[in-house]
């Protein structure tokens, strides 16, 4: 899990992100960010029910993704806001898949 530090867990902010914020899309992820003002980034994940209909899938996947994060990505580039989107195909994905392609889509966005 992430440290209370580096997520994201009002509304008020997800929703900026989502009006505001840029995009950058994967066959498995979407990826939404925007500039904070903050000295370190702040991440949330989103699986819907659209994604896996079973709350012990959902819940699976999002921590297997915040794993990523923790493990790759909080070094990264600070001062952003970010959001990943999980896309229907992503329980087809392997770990090590999904992490190349959040690994790619950083690159892709320049938040590497």
């Amino acid at each position: 899990m992430l440290k209370r530090l580096y997520r994201l867990t009002k509304k008020k902010d997800f929703q900026r992100l989502y009006r505001n914020g840029k995009k950058v899309v994967a066959p498995i992820f979407i990826i939404k960010y925007l500039p904070n003002q903050k000295p370190h980034s702040r991440f949330g994940v989103v699986v819907s029910s659209k994604v896996a209909k079973n709350a012990y899938q959902r819940n699976r996947l999002k921590r297997q993704i915040t794993e990523i994060l923790r493990d790759q990505f909080i070094a990264q580039k600070p001062g952003y806001d970010i959001v990943l989107v999980s896309l229907q195909k992503i329980k087809e994905k392997s770990f090590q898949e999904i992490a190349q392609t959040i690994q790619d889509l950083f690159k892709k966005a320049n938040l590497w």
